[in-house]
């Protein structure tokens, strides 16, 4: 499955014949996404050359940009699903190279059926809007509306004269041409999609991509990918970063249709089990870093969005994209979030005046009060309601949150944030003296670190990939040669341990959330233990067609669990980063 996105729309499901299931973008008004669909497909082609059909092949140019090629005879083309920078629309050009001594002639068909809508967060469900249909008076080309009962959006198409659309029986825009290819000679048929509130939005979003031409806007897009992307010797690695990250950048972020705000999600794909819903620690551990690496300005954007709309409710499991609560509880990890992305930010960036920002010092405030709500005085540590698997704990004081904790202190002390440096460090310092005090215990007669202690002497052997134990390093809160970490790692992955899928081909650990190695473990092994084998492993695994996702077979490594999984394509590719800079 190809996919491809920009600010504003994402395509999300094409097929290697260029059918596009479905179109989506974002909606501040409807909290969430609106995807737009077909009864077979949203945008289907038919070519024939020479009264002959030919089939289309798909691959992935510059590792985003959807190509399909076909050939006859000596005539070759390709058609290009181009999702342009900046601008509410996407283009559709085919080229045609006649190598041979006669002419040719190249029929094009295409198919777009939008009847269906669906709003979506977390889940997909229909929703009525009424459907208008017609030829726009702007353009003179097919117009989709749909209304309930002032415009919700519409979708303009455009492209060539207008004689060369219809509508059919069904209510589906037709386009049709007959291009005539002389011997030695090339042509390109351009073609436009364009999203707007209303019908002149719409149709302008299209004419100002015909404006600038097909070419320019390619160039663009194939100049941004150039600019973010990662060169590698191995082919492999630098397909497995380049491509994901190309994912993360659009599919973690968007532009909203409504209201022209750059908001996080978890994904813009539908596919994922979780999509259009924003959670601090997806947003701001996973998806953000890799945003830092390629493009400094996106991520202070979204800092900034993180700052304000998402500032009231931080700290809660899951809200909707206007920062209104989705799913309610208490998760530790997504409280200090904010802070460990701007310590991120500052060391990608050097752009220390973020923390002069009025809304990122009320954020930094409202951490903190709560912060000291869930501080147990009698331990020292610091609770939580929900584990980083969003799933509820089993004992309240998680080692790995807690070390989250003291890397948010570490780094407020060493900014002296608000000119309380000296109280931060003195936290953080009783901070560590409560974790290596409570969560070290001795397990199968060796001191480790364990996932979570009650209190009260109780504490439980586990770990999750989503705050996993083996990151303690990577957050500067003990060495790998540390004996109670090596001891805590040959722990969780011994194959005695119940979700450890050491010994298998892509061997990393699991959780009882989803009992297969997670993507995330991997990443793990590689950001914190600088794990080769393991980078080759990550590169030799399907996953989900390329894309990152939740978990995979432990022998095949084909897709078991989260498919697109957006914010942990940024993750991954953070942590390859830093392993290729080390």
């Amino acid at each position: 499955m190809l996919l491809t996105a920009n600010e504003y729309i994402s395509l999300p499901e094409i097929r290697d014949d260029a059918l596009v299931l479905s179109m989506n973008f974002l909606s501040m008004r409807h909290k969430g996404m609106l995807e737009v669909l077909g009864r077979e497909g949203l945008v289907s082609w038919r070519i024939m050359v020479d009264g002959a059909e030919v089939p289309l092949s798909g691959s992935l140019e510059s590792f985003w940009i959807p190509t399909f090629r076909f050939s006859s005879g000596g005539l070759s083309g390709r058609l290009e699903y181009i999702a342009a920078l900046g601008h509410r629309a996407l283009c559709m050009a085919v080229s045609m190279s006649n190598a041979s001594s006669s002419a040719m002639e190249v029929d094009l068909h295409m198919l777009f059926d939008a009847c269906r809508v669906m709003h979506t967060v977390n889940e997909s469900k229909k929703i009525d809007l009424e459907r208008r249909i017609g030829l726009s008076s702007w353009s003179s080309m097919p117009l989709f509306g749909f209304f309930d009962p002032y415009p919700a959006f519409s979708i303009a198409l455009y492209g060539k004269e207008p004689k060369a659309w219809s509508f059919d029986d069904e209510g589906r825009s037709v386009f049709h041409d007959s291009i005539i290819v002389g011997a030695g000679e090339e042509k390109v048929v351009e073609l436009f999609i364009g999203l707007g509130f209303e019908e002149v939005a719409a149709v302008t979003s299209c004419r100002e991509c015909e404006r600038w031409g097909v070419d320019h806007l390619r160039s663009e897009l194939m100049g941004y990918i150039a600019r973010v992307g990662v060169a590698c010797e191995d082919d492999r690695l630098e397909r497995t970063i380049n491509r994901n990250l190309l994912f993360c950048l659009f599919f973690s972020t968007g532009i909203t249709l409504d209201t022209e705000e750059l908001v996080s999600v978890t994904s813009r794909s539908p596919r994922y089990y979780v999509s259009a819903a924003y959670w601090d620690r997806d947003a701001l551990l996973w998806a953000f870093p890799a945003i830092c690496l390629a493009d400094g300005s996106k991520a202070r954007r979204l800092l900034m969005y993180a700052a304000t709309r998402q500032a009231a409710n931080v700290g809660t499991h899951s809200r909707y994209i206007d920062g209104t609560v989705l799913e309610p509880g208490f998760e530790l990890d997504e409280l200090v979030s904010p802070v460990i992305a701007i310590g991120e930010y500052i060391d990608r960036t050097c752009d220390v005046s973020i923390l002069d920002e009025p809304d990122v010092r009320r954020l930094v405030a409202v951490i903190l009060e709560r912060l000291e709500a869930w501080h147990d005085a009698g331990t020292g540590l610091y609770a939580t309601f929900l584990q980083p698997t969003d799933d509820m704990t089993r004992f309240r004081f998680l080692t790995y949150d807690n070390v989250l904790v003291w890397k948010a202190l570490t780094l407020l002390s060493s900014w002296d944030f608000a000119g309380k440096g000296t109280s931060f460090a003195s936290m953080a310092d009783d901070l560590k003296r409560a974790v290596d005090g409570q969560c070290v215990h001795e397990v199968d007669g060796l001191d480790q670190f364990v996932w979570a202690v009650d209190g009260k002497g109780g504490h439980e052997v586990y770990d999750e990939p989503p705050g996993s134990l083996v990151l303690l390093p990577a957050l500067g809160f003990c060495n790998t040669d540390d004996m109670v970490y090596v001891n805590t790692l040959h722990r969780i992955m011994d194959p005695s341990y119940e979700y450890s899928f050491i010994g298998h081909r892509f061997a990393a650990i699991g959780c009882a959330h989803a009992p297969h190695p997670w993507v995330l473990s991997m990443a793990n092994s590689i950001r914190a233990l600088k794990d080769e084998a393991m980078v080759r492993r990550l590169c030799d695994a399907p996953l989900d067609d390329g894309i990152v996702c939740e978990s995979i077979d432990e022998d095949t490594g084909v897709v078991t669990s989260g498919n697109a999984f957006a914010t942990a394509a940024g993750y991954v590719v953070a942590s390859l980063v830093s392993f290729l800079e080390e």
